[in-house]
């Protein structure tokens, strides 16, 4: 058995039917380099795939390694509970290249949040004072 077809057996074992794989002959890809990527069995493709839910940035991008690495030495993660400087210094950029007057920026990880976020932006004003109050002493 090859590399893919091994791995597509253990695949169909333990992981659900509905998690759809979209080739015949599925394949797993194992890295790339820029715009190229090399599957389990040696194989070079140029991927003309842009990924779902993402940004295709390529990959092994020394730009894209650095800033990754810059930011797992501070902090991976953070909720949006709190403010988070980068975070605001990018809305502040595509805000400013929108055109739009008082333009707000809204981040959102996946499809789904964005629909329902749309969708509440269609019932709710455009404006809104209801947040929660925050800490009340800072220590």
């Amino acid at each position: 058995m090859g590399a893919h077809a091994d791995l597509y057996a253990r695949h169909q074992k333990v992981l659900p039917t509905w998690m759809v794989l979209y080739y015949q002959e599925p394949i797993s890809l194992v890295s790339g380099d820029g715009r190229h990527v090399t599957d389990a069995e040696g194989n070079e493709y140029l991927d003309f795939f842009g990924g779902i839910l993402t940004t295709m940035t390529g990959y092994n991008v020394p730009e894209v390694v650095a800033a990754i690495q810059e930011q797992a030495g501070k902090m991976l993660h953070s909720s949006t509970l709190y403010l988070i400087e980068n975070q605001i210094e990018l809305a502040e950029k595509i805000a400013a290249l929108s055109g739009i007057p008082n333009a707000k920026v809204f981040f959102t990880n996946s499809c789904r949040v964005l629909t329902s976020s749309a969708a509440r932006l269609g019932i709710c004003p455009t404006t809104s004072s209801s947040r929660p109050a925050g800490p009340t002493s800072r220590t």
